[in-house]
């Protein structure tokens, strides 16, 4: 065994394809650098060399048979486009796609075709193919074609709006077809928290927005997909920080977004699920309604009860009881709950092994005490995802007249 990828600090190392003499490895990686970059490794010398390096982050590397052709991406803020890199000629290329995200690329065995999945919000994921040699795109499968879908599907706007320090964050707007002067909004914002909410199709999103509500999805600090920096940026004490991001998200939305002020709906699962709480306990003057889907209530309960193998992977992250519980304390919504003013909806499996439903269960009882304005809904056959079609109609229906309720006509 050879170790190959020794560095200090955190890197990855992704996609590993060997040249066509076997003594070098193609590698997507960001060791030193702040995004991740193309590049070589010499296998005998261990010495790296950078053949692609953007303010960007490459994704998915394959390379042709004959070893003549390297493929990948460039996540643009969420957004793909396609590369395709002539090893002899050093040169790149590209090719024009539909707003979304490509993954799985594969060339032909003739090297002629490359073929991938593209995933739009417009177009869920179907196979498309480039004709190498003509750079002309072709989609191959309509899997999930629906005539009667298709035509009300919307695409997103990719906004941006500085936060309390001057700092960027990007969001994806999308409005509703038939959007009014001053619109319902629900702001969702994702799990991870180091992850980052893309432009794909997302029926749960479209959904409300053929309901009539616009939809924001931001990528607050902690979100991957904008630098090293950016994604330890809410890191253990600064983890309020990216809460009020979501504030300032606020007051683009009512001035820039053309939002009513009045009906602001905030929702989030998992990790996205504790961000709607603390918005809602920091911050309750701004949300007419919240849904928390598999959320974090206290990140010393959760800490106690999660499994094992995933609490030392979270510790990284939320910091931990011993150093950090005073902190928990302060930050910790269910400490908070008597500030809560929007009507709250939450959702649960009972069997969920990485935010265990006591999380859920514990603000229910709060709230139910000071007869405060809560649903709930218990799913017993489900776990920390809603995979079963018929909870899944349940649920998007049941969130869908939540919303109709406190911020619909």
């Amino acid at each position: 065994m050879t170790w190959l990828t020794y560095h200090e600090g955190e890197a990855i190392f992704d996609s590993p394809q060997f040249n066509f003499d076997g003594d070098e490895l193609y590698v997507l990686t960001n060791m030193e650098r702040e995004f991740t970059g193309l590049a070589s490794i010499n296998i005998t010398t261990k010495v790296l060399s950078w053949i692609d390096t953007r303010k960007w982050d490459l994704e998915g590397l394959a390379i042709s048979s004959d070893k003549k052709k390297l493929a990948y991406t460039v996540n643009e803020g969420g957004v793909s486009k396609g590369i395709l890199y002539d090893v002899q000629e050093e040169r790149v290329n590209t090719w024009e796609t539909p707003i979304g995200v490509i993954t799985r690329l594969t060339f032909s065995p003739d090297d002629r075709k490359l073929a991938y999945v593209f995933n739009g919000p417009t177009l869920p994921s179907d196979i498309w193919e480039l004709d190498i040699q003509l750079n002309r795109i072709k989609r191959l499968t309509y899997v999930s074609r629906s005539p009667i879908i298709e035509p009300e599907l919307v695409e997103p706007e990719l906004i941006h709006f500085h936060s309390f320090d001057r700092l960027e964050i990007p969001a994806f707007y999308y409005k509703p077809k038939h959007s009014k002067e001053k619109q319902p909004v629900v702001i969702f914002v994702h799990g991870g928290p180091e992850s980052q909410i893309r432009a794909v199709y997302n029926p749960f999103l479209q959904y409300f927005l053929n309901r009539g509500y616009a939809v924001c999805t931001p990528n607050v600090r902690g979100s991957t997909g904008y630098g090293k920096t950016y994604s330890h940026l809410d890191d253990v004490e600064k983890r309020m920080d990216s809460v009020q991001d979501l504030t300032y998200l606020v007051e683009w939305l009512k001035t820039e977004g053309s939002a009513d002020p009045l009906k602001i709906a905030i929702m989030g699962r998992s990790y996205g699920g504790f961000m709607v709480l603390a918005a809602i306990t920091h911050y309750p003057e701004i949300w007419a309604a919240a849904i928390d889907i598999v959320g974090i209530s206290s990140f010393r309960t959760f800490l106690e009860n999660t499994s094992v193998w995933r609490r030392k992977l979270r510790e990284a992250e939320y910091g931990n009881i011993e150093e950090h519980g005073e902190f928990f304390d302060q930050i910790d919504p269910i400490h908070h709950t008597d500030k809560i003013n929007a009507p709250l909806m939450v959702l649960h499996g009972a069997n969920d092994p990485r935010v265990p439903i006591e999380e859920t269960e514990q603000i229910v009882t709060e709230l139910k005490e000071r007869n405060h304005p809560i649903q709930y809904i218990r799913f017993e056959d489900e776990g920390h995802f809603f995979v079963k079609l018929k909870n899944n109609i349940i649920a998007y229906t049941r969130v869908a007249d939540f919303l109709e309720k406190y911020i619909g006509k």
